[in-house]
């Protein structure tokens, strides 16, 4: 009897200690790629829009990020090239030439250990729309979606 007691309490203290631990989430999977990007500031609606379009031989549909920004943020400014791309839960990163990029990420949301090596400037966002990741998106749709003036006037 003892016996099966002191083997419970024990089962029970390492189911415990264990789970806790395997809750952790030291270093989320992250999916890496080089694609052309192109930032677009929305300052009309505190947004910053990202065209990502991979290289084909990756075999990632291109897709379009709609940041959303907490009022009063600074949005990225508009830029246009050749980068790695980084997506994780919470995350979409970018290193441009050399170890430079910005990581875009929730405020609860670490940026991953694996992405350490890198200089990444933050970048908070309080929302992330994305389109085209299950099916490409439609020309007409994707030129809605890259629009600078999107966010302005009465259109919605």
């Amino acid at each position: 009897m003892k016996c099966r007691f002191g083997l419970g309490l024990l089962l029970l203290l390492s189911a415990l200690l264990v789970g806790p631990a395997s809750g952790l989430d030291s270093d989320r999977q992250v999916l890496a790629f080089p694609a052309e990007i192109e930032i677009i500031d929305q300052p009309g609606c505190a947004a910053t829009t990202i065209f990502v379009q991979p290289e084909k031989a990756t075999g990632h549909l291109p897709r379009v990020y709609v940041a959303q920004h907490a009022p009063g943020q600074s949005m990225l400014p508009p830029w246009k090239g050749a980068a790695r791309v980084f997506l994780s839960k919470g995350l979409l990163a970018w290193v441009t030439g050399g170890d430079s990029g910005v990581a875009l990420s929730f405020p609860d949301q670490p940026v991953p250990p694996s992405l350490a090596p890198f200089n990444l400037k933050k970048a908070p966002m309080i929302g992330l729309a994305v389109y085209g990741e299950h099916a490409p998106i439609p020309a007409e749709r994707l030129q809605q979606l890259l629009s600078t003036d999107r966010c302005t006037g009465s259109r919605r």
